[in-house]
């Protein structure tokens, strides 16, 4: 009843709380979530931001209330709608809308980014670092464009190298020097960092530095932080491939050694025993190369001892 009335009214006002009350009873139940999905709420709200593309409250409200709806469903009518969202949300100046559309798009493409085909995939990823490089201090839209960057560059390598090209690493380096003290969006470049690595060969020397490189800032930058263990988990995934040796030496040349001995140093605690763990479970991978086992000695040995014989 309530969609109705909303639906056969024009006002600015009623279509806008609308969207908000939509998006709610979204949130609240899967049941709420299925009957609006059956009502045809979807094409109602992008109708609508097709209709008040200048409005603000509309679009930024349309886009809360399709990623309420969509999230990890519906796959096939998601594919029809993702360009529309990307086209009326990703090119506006408005940071509102724009943050609640990587959010709408980081749900909406959750479950259907590898049916979207090649152009829409590559636009995606463009537009979201483009607005990265634009709003570098606008924080509460890095958090949103690094979710969604995390979830696009990981379905497969043609979208890594889409990244590539278009300055995921130069960028997040960048990022790095502007957030050095925000463990949260640290905590986020971990997880992009994670999926750019997953299953990626990396087989040009450069890219691969260069992510050593950033990968052994983050462990720096995260040293004191709780959630280090975000970087550990990188570090892991790093090392676990079958060039794992040339990453190891690259590793270890970039300073690796001595940044995770020194986090090992700032959790050197009982209540940190599971992130000691994880770190003394890398440097065992970083001893299976005899190029690296003697800088390990060298380097952290004294804390690895430290760590064994600690009560």
């Amino acid at each position: 009843m309530i969609f109705s009335i909303v639906k056969s009214k024009s006002e600015i006002p009623v279509i806008r709380y609308g969207f908000v009350l939509f998006g709610n009873m979204c949130v609240r139940s899967h049941e709420y979530r299925e009957r609006l999905w059956n009502l045809n709420m979807m094409e109602f709200v992008v109708k609508k931001m097709q209709q008040h593309k200048d409005n603000v409250e509309i679009q930024a409200e349309a886009c809360s209330a399709l990623s309420n709806l969509c999230a990890h469903y519906y796959r096939e009518q998601m594919t029809a709608v993702v360009p529309i969202v990307l086209s009326l949300v990703l090119h506006s100046n408005n940071l509102t809308i724009l943050e609640a559309g990587l959010m709408a798009l980081f749900n909406l493409c959750d479950c259907c980014f590898q049916n979207l085909g090649n152009p829409i995939q590559e636009g995606i990823i463009a537009r979201t670092l483009k607005l990265m490089a634009t709003h570098m201090e606008e924080e509460r839209l890095i958090n949103a464009c690094l979710h969604c960057l995390s979830t696009f560059i990981g379905f497969s390598q043609e979208t890594k190298q889409k990244a590539v090209n278009d300055g995921l690493l130069t960028l997040l380096s960048t990022l790095m020097n502007f957030y050095e003290t925000k463990a949260n969006i640290l905590g986020v470049v971990s997880c992009v960092l994670w999926d750019f690595i997953e299953t990626n060969q990396m087989k040009e020397v450069d890219v691969l530095f260069d992510t050593v490189k950033i990968i052994v800032r983050l462990l720096s930058a995260l040293c004191k932080e709780e959630n280090a263990t975000s970087a550990i988990s990188v570090v892991r995934n790093l090392l676990a491939f079958d060039d794992s040796a040339k990453r190891a030496q690259i590793f270890s040349q970039a300073g690796g050694i001595e940044a995770l001995s020194n986090l090992m140093k700032s959790h050197m605690n009982i209540e940190s025993i599971d992130l000691l763990y994880d770190c003394m479970s890398i440097f065992s991978m970083l001893f299976r190369d005899p190029a690296v086992r003697y800088k390990v000695i060298c380097k952290a040995g004294h804390v690895l001892l430290d760590c064994l014989t600690q009560p």
